[in-house]
C-alpha cells in the first residue's frame, strides 16, 4: 500500500511509504527506514554474518585437524 505524505505514527507492517523526503520501508516493528539506511544496515548485517561464517569455518578446521592428529597419535 502506498501512502503520499504520510505522517502516521503507526502503519501496518512491511509497508513502503512514499513521502516528500523519499521512500521509507516500514519494518515489522513499525520503524520507518530510508532506503539508503536500510541498504547500509543490510550490508553491515551481511558483513557480520560473513565474519561469523569465516570464524566458524576456521574453528571447524582447527577441530578437524586436532581430531586427525589425535587419531594419528593413537594409531
Amino acid at each position: 500500500m502506498m501512502m503520499e505524505n504520510c505522517s502516521c505514527e503507526t502503519v501496518e507492517q512491511c509497508q513502503t511509504l512514499r513521502t516528500a523526503a523519499g521512500v521509507k520501508q516500514v519494518t515489522p516493528g513499525g520503524v520507518a527506514l530510508e532506503a539508503h539506511e536500510f541498504e547500509r544496515l543490510l550490508r553491515r548485517a551481511m558483513e557480520v554474518l560473513s565474519s561469523r561464517e569465516r570464524s566458524a569455518l576456521a574453528e571447524r578446521s582447527r577441530l578437524t585437524n586436532a581430531a586427525d592428529a589425535a587419531v594419528a597419535i593413537a594409531s
